[in-house]
């Protein structure tokens, strides 16, 4: 005698026609997922399935498929214990990831300080080589070009999760280093001198001229110079000189004479002071017509003190 069978493939049929599954079986949750997350692998029950839709035949998506079709449908079909075909399928969203993009910098002068660097969109996160940059985006060339160019990137998480970075290489030039041959020291009587610095080509500014021309009739006091140069790829370098000019006392002989051949010795007055006798005085300052004799004899005086400039009068004394 017959007996007819259950009829539980039809069942599975119409569950598969259904898009349906029966327990455990079938595609785990999986996504939403970021455009950029990577190559995502979907898992289902039980194994040895068939994988439909925008997926590679091991159940492989990936998210770069991007965010204007999604939701993507993918499916999963296998047979149960009884050769019934199952089907199950799921939604996968893909979420659109920031579009980061760091502004053009560079090239930078080692010299010029620190720099703010910018990106869109903003309230993302800063980082870079040997910490050049700090995490608000203040880019610091102060370690120079041997280190040339500095990668910094830039990175951003948005409301979703999703995060998208950009990488930028920046280059640090080298800057002049420009020398000044100094400490100059002069007296105000001194004829203009040329601050001397190197390299050549460079400008000057504040109290010498253009070419470095310093004018010590300007007085006693301090002084300064800045001698600065630029290279061809318009980095600058500056350095600076100091111009020191000393007080200078005059030294002044009284007038004395004319003296007669036979005149005892005459003490000569000069100021300041503890000056120094020369010529036809002694050093104490004393003239003798007796030993000068008849003509005209020139005495001199100079007085000098500590920072201060020697000064030298004169005096032609007759006999």
């Amino acid at each position: 005698m017959e007996h007819d069978l259950p009829r539980t493939s039809s069942l599975l049929c119409l569950l598969f026609a259904a898009g349906l599954t029966s327990g455990q079986d079938g595609i785990s949750d999986a996504g939403p997922f970021c455009e950029n997350s990577g190559l995502q692998q979907l898992v289902a029950q039980p194994s040895g399935g068939v994988w439909g839709g925008p997926v590679d035949t091991a159940g492989v998506f990936d998210p770069s498929v991007g965010s204007a079709g999604s939701p993507y449908t993918v499916t999963y079909a296998w047979n149960d214990t009884l050769g019934n075909p199952l089907v199950d399928s799921v939604q996968i969203v893909v979420l659109a990831a920031p579009i980061v993009q760091i502004d053009s910098a560079g090239p930078l002068c080692e010299n010029v300080g620190a720099q703010q660097l910018s990106a869109s969109p903003t309230g993302g996160i800063w980082d870079g080589d040997l910490g050049a940059v700090d995490p608000s985006g203040l880019f610091n060339p102060i370690f120079g070009p041997q280190f040339s160019p500095y990668a910094v990137w830039y990175s951003i998480t948005d409301t979703n999760g999703c995060s998208a970075s950009d990488t930028l290489l920046i280059e640090v030039l080298t800057s002049p280093l420009p020398d000044v041959i100094e400490p100059l020291v002069l007296c105000p009587y001194d004829s203009i001198v040329q601050v001397m610095a190197t390299p050549p080509g460079g400008s000057w500014s504040g109290d010498v001229d253009g070419q470095g021309n310093f004018d010590p009739s300007m007085g006693s006091g301090a002084y300064w110079g800045l001698y600065t140069v630029t290279d061809t790829n318009g980095c600058s370098g500056s350095s600076p000189a100091t111009i020191t000019v000393l007080d200078a006392i005059q030294a002044q002989l009284s007038p004395a004479g004319p003296f007669c051949a036979d005149a005892a010795d005459a003490f000569l007055w000069a100021t300041p002071f503890f000056g120094t006798y020369g010529g036809a005085a002694d050093s104490l300052g004393y003239f003798s017509p007796q030993s000068a004799g008849p003509g005209q004899h020139l005495v001199t005086y100079t007085y000098t003190c500590p920072g201060c400039c020697p000064t030298t009068d004169s005096l032609l004394l007759t006999v």
